[in-house]
C-alpha cells in the first residue's frame, strides 16, 4: 500500500508542477511526437475499456478489454524526443456467451511496451522509429452449443423425435501470441506555392 501512496503522490505532484507552468508545445498533425525542447514532458494515464455484444440465433455473446495506459514523451535535446507507450492488461475474460450455450476465454496479464525516438533536424522534419512488443496467452474454456439430438421416434408415425440439449466440447489448447513491430520513418511539411 505504501508503494500505492508513494506513486500516488509523485503523479499528483507532476500533475501540480505542470499546471503552474505555461509551455509552448506543439504537437504537428502527421508527427510521431510533439515538438519539446531538452527537459519538457507530456504525460498521460488513461483506463481504455471496449464491450461488445453480438447475437447470432439464440446465441449471445459478449466480448470485452479493459486496459490501462501510460504515455509519456520526454524532450531529451533541442532535437530528440522520446516516447514510452505501456499497455498493462489484467487476466480478464474476453469473451463470454450469455445465452444459448455456454463457454468463456480468459486473457493472461500483459504488459505492452512501445518505445520511439524521433530526430529533428528542423522543425518541419521528422525522422523516427518505433519498437513494439506484445505477448499473451489466452485459455479458452469449456464451450457448450444447443443441438438438436434424436431420441426416440413417433409411436403413430414413426418419425424421428428430436430434443434440444446443451452438449459440452472441451475447450481448445491455450494460444500464445507474441507480436514484434519495427518502424522506421520520415515525416515533413511544408507549404505548395
Amino acid at each position: 500500500m505504501n508503494r500505492i501512496a508513494s506513486s500516488a503522490l509523485i503523479v499528483l505532484g507532476m500533475v501540480s508542477v505542470a499546471w503552474s507552468q505555461n509551455l509552448n508545445i506543439y504537437i504537428p498533425a502527421g508527427f510521431r511526437n510533439p515538438l519539446l525542447q531538452r527537459g519538457q514532458f507530456i504525460s498521460s494515464l488513461y483506463f481504455y475499456g471496449d464491450q461488445v455484444t453480438t447475437t447470432q440465433d439464440i446465441k449471445k455473446t459478449r466480448y470485452s478489454r479493459n486496459d490501462i495506459n501510460f504515455l509519456g514523451y520526454l524532450g531529451i535535446t533541442e532535437n530528440i524526443t522520446l516516447k514510452t507507450h505501456f499497455i498493462i492488461s489484467p487476466s480478464q475474460t474476453i469473451q463470454k456467451v450469455l445465452e444459448g450455450g455456454k463457454g468463456e476465454n480468459i486473457s493472461s496479464f500483459s504488459l505492452t511496451p512501445e518505445i520511439t525516438l524521433s530526430y529533428r533536424p528542423n522543425m518541419n522534419v521528422e525522422i523516427y522509429s518505433s519498437i513494439y512488443y506484445s505477448n499473451q496467452t489466452t485459455r479458452f474454456g469449456e464451450r457448450g452449443e444447443y443441438v438438436e439430438i434424436p431420441v426416440g421416434t413417433g409411436p403413430i408415425t414413426g418419425e424421428i423425435i428430436y430434443e434440444t440439449r446443451l452438449v459440452s466440447f472441451p475447450g481448445q489448447p491455450d494460444l500464445d501470441t507474441s507480436n514484434s513491430t519495427f518502424i522506421v520513418g520520415l515525416s515533413f511539411m511544408g507549404k505548395l506555392c
